[in-house]
């Protein structure tokens, strides 16, 4: 993902939040954007209080999409790649910082990803950021045309792309006029032709910045350790949605000490595990509280999910959410006498 630093685009790249156009699709909750994004299994979970809803842009291509998304606060992001595309991350617009697996994002970095890549993220505020989804054989062919020789075969990778800043600009310049067109006119890409032609254009792009940056940036072997550490405790998270878990679970699991743990969550996400496991109980109380069951109190909750510290959870879950949790449980049960 790229964050602007060049003159030319950095001027006209700034993303005018509060006009965003109708074309965008507005979402109360993170995890209703995590849903609705395509080609990815994806959790988003937020890590500071959200001034405006999550909001997603969708562009459909002949053969693949691109989806502009905006973020209106810190976030954690964990996700798997579909199998059947292969593309890139563009970050628009990204003030606080962008970590994506295990990297500081900055410059004139973005991301690469393949076939069933496991992508981890975060941002420290809001971000405006793009995915362009490609099918593989498309980028490969791409790739390969540029490099003289047969297609290549797109793997299951998740890697930041160092391009020269010119092969970035011309990237971030599509992105943004596609948007521009996309904001306009709804029906900008509603031909074949349309459709098409932006494809070809932006696989052309993201294939010369990668073949340029070929042997700038080679694989950072130390994050390694780190990005499969982080993989094995999401998968147990996984793999237990409505169970709290803790930080000795997480050692159990991976068979990392807590000291190697904590450093490989820093690494990946910015934040330490406990840290990290209290957004995620925070985020499932939420969810419980808004879905919840007859008898249901906040209390009930907050214990069922691990938060045992009531006037902590209560202050936490206020300055994440906007509103006490009192407050979401009485519009869920307000909703459900109005249904």
């Amino acid at each position: 993902m790229l964050s602007l630093s060049t003159t030319h685009v950095a001027a006209s790249a700034a993303p005018q939040r509060e006009a965003r156009a109708p074309a965008w699709r507005p979402y109360p909750e993170a995890e209703e954007l995590a849903r609705a994004i395509q080609g990815t299994q994806l959790r988003v979970t937020p890590s500071a209080r959200a001034d405006g809803p999550w909001a997603l842009l969708p562009v459909a291509l002949e053969r693949g999409f691109v989806q502009f998304v905006d973020e209106p606060a810190a976030s954690l992001t964990y996700g798997t790649i579909a199998r059947d595309i292969a593309g890139f991350g563009v970050a628009l617009s990204a003030p606080s910082g962008y970590r994506m697996n295990g990297h500081v994002v900055s410059g004139n970095v973005f991301a690469m990803f393949g076939p069933g890549a496991t992508y981890f993220a975060s941002s420290k505020g809001p971000t405006r950021w793009a995915s362009v989804s490609f099918a593989p054989v498309d980028l490969g062919n791409a790739l390969g045309a540029l490099r003289g020789g047969e297609s290549t075969t797109i793997g299951t990778v998740f890697r930041p792309v160092l391009a020269p800043p010119p092969a970035a600009a011309t990237v971030v310049e599509l992105l943004f006029g596609a948007l521009a067109a996309a904001e306009r006119d709804p029906d900008a890409f509603a031909t074949s032709q349309a459709r098409a032609s932006l494809e070809r254009a932006l696989l052309d792009a993201f294939a010369r910045a990668v073949t340029a940056a070929d042997g700038t940036l080679p694989p950072d072997r130390a994050k390694l350790p780190a990005t499969r550490l982080v993989r094995l405790a999401e998968d147990y998270l996984e793999s237990h949605l409505h169970t709290p878990v803790y930080v000795a679970d997480l050692c159990g699991v991976t068979g990392a000490s807590e000291r190697t743990l904590r450093n490989a969550f820093h690494s990946v996400y910015g934040v330490g595990p406990t840290r990290y496991l209290v957004y995620r109980r925070l985020a499932m109380a939420r969810r419980a509280l808004k879905h919840a069951q007859p008898g249901d109190t906040v209390t009930a909750v907050a214990t069922r999910n691990g938060l045992w510290d009531l006037g902590r959870f209560a202050a936490d879950y206020r300055a994440l959410y906007g509103e006490p949790p009192s407050a979401t449980l009485r519009a869920a049960r307000g909703g459900a006498l109005a249904a």
